[in-house]
């Protein structure tokens, strides 16, 4: 590497090796130390840029502004897309939190409904055959009328 390119890199990147490009970090590096004395200069002034940057805010947008900006970008968007307000093409939809929990709290309920009234009808098949057994049926998958017609 020339020392061209890495006063290049030093400016454009600043002087943290971290931020170079890994594809020439190394090389970077070796210049670096061949030429300390050459771009002292360059590299303490990215060093102080370095500094000021990590001190500083992000920028403090107006209200009006983000709105005017906003508004601009939504009347490009509706001449773009001709004035319609759904989905573009290759966007996905945001999931519909609320629909989906909805949707699984139902199959849930079902699902618990079923089962309670499949442990009632066994109950109740298990009834039949104890009353068919006590009445002295041999076979207790006989027809067996319900517990509730004997009463």
């Amino acid at each position: 590497m020339d020392k061209q390119r890495l006063e290049s890199i030093l400016e454009a990147y600043g002087a943290a090796p971290r931020r170079w490009p890994a594809s020439e970090r190394e090389a970077a590096l070796q210049a670096s130390a061949r030429w300390a004395e050459e771009i002292g200069g360059i590299e303490a002034e990215a060093r102080a840029i370095d500094a000021a940057l990590a001190r500083s805010t992000g920028p403090v947008v107006d209200a009006a502004l983000r709105d005017r900006v906003v508004a601009a970008l939504s009347a490009v968007d509706r001449a773009a897309t001709g004035g319609t307000t759904g989905p573009r093409r290759g966007l996905r939809p945001a999931p519909r939190w609320g629909l989906v929990a909805g949707l699984a709290a139902a199959c849930f309920g079902g699902y618990s409904f079923a089962a309670l009234l499949n442990a009632d009808l066994a109950a109740r098949r298990y009834e039949a055959a104890a009353l068919a057994v006590v009445q002295g049926y041999d076979d207790p998958t006989l027809d067996v009328p319900s517990p509730e017609a004997h009463r």
